[in-house]
């Protein structure tokens, strides 16, 4: 059975300041940011838990890369549903997405 997937709303509202950054710094980037964060999360809901997880955690928090944007989807899973936490860019300090 594929879990739920839901979003925050830190998480929703980080996902469309990264979609808006990246479509003002060059037009359509913000379109296919999210086109790829569609297809990852298209991936991890089908099998969250081959992602890895995030050290210092309790439970299972993961984290899956959107690989052309640096961009890190931050979840945490459970049996029947997975909770997007963060959309953190990998330069950011990396325990800010906390």
């Amino acid at each position: 059975m594929t879990p739920k997937l839901q979003w925050t709303t830190r998480a929703s509202k980080q996902l469309a300041d990264a979609a808006v950054r990246l479509e003002e710094a060059r037009t359509g980037f913000g379109t296919i940011f999210l086109d790829d964060v569609e297809q990852l999360v298209s991936t991890i809901s089908s099998a969250p838990r081959r992602y890895p997880r995030v050290l210092e955690t309790s439970g299972e928090v993961r984290r899956a890369l959107v690989f052309r944007f640096g961009y890190w989807l931050i979840f945490d899973v459970e049996e029947n549903q997975v909770d997007v936490l963060a959309v953190w860019h990998g330069r950011q300090d990396p325990e800010g997405w906390r």
